[in-house]
């Protein structure tokens, strides 16, 4: 995302309300991809 700086405006669990989601990359992308219970807050 080289530097695209994106300000959250709701909580996490909003993007189950949400239009659009967007999920950028980084330092800890792949200790969140194996955290089951992130995935979990998203029915």
């Amino acid at each position: 995302m080289n530097g695209l700086e994106i300000v959250a405006q709701q909580p996490l669990e909003f993007a189950n309300k949400a239009d659009a989601v967007l999920f950028g990359s980084g330092m800890l992308t792949r200790q969140i991809a194996r955290m089951k219970q992130f995935y979990r807050d998203f029915p």
